[in-house]
């Protein structure tokens, strides 16, 4: 299964790419969805005004943009690493979806010292509420924004590792048709088929 499983993908630094990408995008991605559905509510329950778990906020994803940074270069290698051997559409979709990810990560970066100005750590309040709320809206719906598009990325991922995986495998078929069913004859090779 292993040997099938390194062929499968073209080679050994192909898997490690892979597997390597997908650490980062849990890491990242995985932190950011969690961070979102669990500790902003968790955070609410257990401080006392929305102005702490700001200041949560403002240290949590100053962590996760520049997880995002390395997330997003592995993501950019995952791009180009099999860019000659993909049709268009699967370029494509792989570049496109990464340009409106990193793209938003810049605008993130932008953004985050902006509404960090309108905290005042010293006495753990908001310099000025409605030029933070209007700030931290807009810094939201890009993060959000920029979580969908990163579906969109797994997604077109996922359809180019299928891709490739399915032309090595038929190229290894044609090299050597035993090789691709484990050493045995397939059913239709004992029928002479």
């Amino acid at each position: 299964m292993t040997s099938v499983l390194w062929r499968s993908a073209a080679g050994p630094l192909e898997v490690v790419r892979r597997v390597v990408l997908i650490f980062a995008l849990c890491l990242w991605f995985g932190g950011f969805t969690f961070y979102a559905l669990v500790v902003i509510h968790t955070g609410h329950r257990v401080f006392d005004s929305r102005v702490e778990v700001g200041f949560l906020t403002q240290a949590v994803t100053r962590w996760l943009n520049l997880i995002g940074v390395g997330a997003l270069c592995l993501m950019l290698w995952n791009v180009f690493a099999g860019w000659r051997r993909q049709s268009r559409l699967v370029c494509g979709a792989l570049l496109s979806s990464w340009l409106l990810v990193a793209g938003l990560e810049v605008v993130l970066f932008l953004l985050h010292p902006k509404l960090d100005a309108l905290l005042d750590p010293e006495t753990r309040s908001i310099v000025s509420r409605h030029e933070f709320k209007s700030l931290h809206l807009l810094y939201m719906n890009l993060s959000t924004t920029q979580w969908v598009v990163t579906i969109l990325y797994i997604c077109a991922t996922v359809w180019a590792w299928r891709c490739l995986d399915r032309s090595a495998m038929a190229g290894a078929a044609l090299q050597n048709p035993a090789a691709c069913s484990g050493g045995h004859e397939t059913q239709f090779e004992k029928k002479g088929i």
